[in-house]
């Protein structure tokens, strides 16, 4: 009978034990890099000439979900502009007709380093970024970071220009952080 008790308990202390992990949830991971949502961005940098027109000059850059770029460097033309177009992809699949949809709730702000390496940036596309004009001016190397801002207020002040240094004032958070490696010849 003794025995008996003691096997009931062990059964009953192993139930308790199974029950108090089988309760016990995991936690989603949390991803360690600014662009979960996308899986690739793609930018296209396509020279213009003095007219506007598009010429053969092309460079394209791809970006995996951790912001790394292939190939990191690229060359552009010093002094010249650039029509950028941005492709954004979530699982294969492009998806910039949902950020157009949603456009008074998408921007991206352009920063170079030096500040001075563009001298303009023109939106094509209601005020997104996905399509515009960018003219770079110098020679040497240039990082540019392309930042996609969701949930802002584009009405604010700190929202009207492409390089704003107080953008974060108009809300919002950060969907792509990437930078563009680049060298003016």
């Amino acid at each position: 009978m003794y025995f008996n008790k003691i096997s009931k308990g062990i059964l009953f202390s192993g139930l308790l034990a199974t029950l108090a992990l089988a309760s016990c949830k995991k936690e989603d991971p949390h991803h360690n890099h600014d662009n979960e949502e996308y899986d690739q961005i793609k930018v296209h940098l396509i020279g213009l000439d003095a007219a506007g027109t598009q010429s053969q000059d092309t460079v394209s850059i791809s970006y995996d979900a951790h912001g790394d770029a292939t190939p990191a460097l690229s060359t552009i033309q010093a002094n010249k502009s650039y029509r950028m177009l941005i492709e954004l992809y979530a699982h294969n699949e492009l998806i910039n007709n949902e950020i157009i949809a949603d456009a008074a709730e998408h921007k991206f702000f352009f920063f170079a380093t030096p500040s001075s390496a563009i001298s303009n940036y023109i939106y094509n596309d209601d005020n997104i970024g996905l399509d515009g004009k960018v003219t770079f001016s110098g020679l040497g190397a240039i990082k540019v970071q392309a930042l996609l801002r969701h949930g802002l207020d584009k009405s604010h002040a700190d929202a009207q220009a492409y390089n704003s240094a107080n953008y974060q004032n108009a809300g919002g958070s950060n969907d792509i952080n990437i930078t563009l490696d680049l060298k003016a010849e």
